[in-house]
């Protein structure tokens, strides 16, 4: 699990220097790992020790998620909440899957209480690389769970 294996080596190296981070946790793999034992539950109870904070990145992680109805949104971000309050943490701040997000998501982040999303990743070669590998992937006959939403849902217009 991506917890057990690079968690570790974050807070090693954070501690090194120094540094703090928010952690953005997808919730349907914490639920997975507390189901089958908890150790990366515990590792992100040490991160908060040692002053790290953990972040909202929603429950299914899916990337289509900007299309949910308003209560379907504020259902997944909720699950994820709760299992992040359940380990001992605060959560104030939420991530988007994908970097895609509209209004209505945002407002259903704001009802929650968060004081900040970082959803935005202004950075268009990132985009272009995204729209090439999902380009490739329909040429290949495959579909890829990502999306090309737009530039608004990107850049957070508003």
């Amino acid at each position: 699990m991506v917890l057990e294996r690079c968690l570790p080596r974050f807070l090693e190296l954070f501690s090194e220097l120094d540094v703090r981070a928010t952690f953005f946790v997808i919730g349907r793999d914490l639920e997975r790992d507390l189901e089958n034992g908890g150790r990366g539950a515990k590792l992100l109870q040490r991160a908060l020790a040692e002053g790290h904070e953990l972040g909202n990145h929603s429950y299914a992680h899916a990337y289509d998620m900007h299309t949910w109805s308003s209560a379907d949104i504020a259902r997944d971000i909720k699950k994820c909440d709760s299992l992040l309050r359940s380990i001992g943490a605060r959560p104030l701040g939420f991530r988007a899957p994908g970097y895609v997000h509209h209004k209505r998501m945002l407002h259903q982040v704001a009802g929650l209480g968060y004081r900040y999303d970082t959803s935005a990743l202004p950075s268009p070669p990132y985009y272009l690389a995204k729209i090439g590998v999902m380009g490739w992937m329909r040429l290949r006959g495959k579909r890829s769970a990502s999306s090309a939403a737009g530039a608004t849902g990107y850049m957070g217009g508003t």
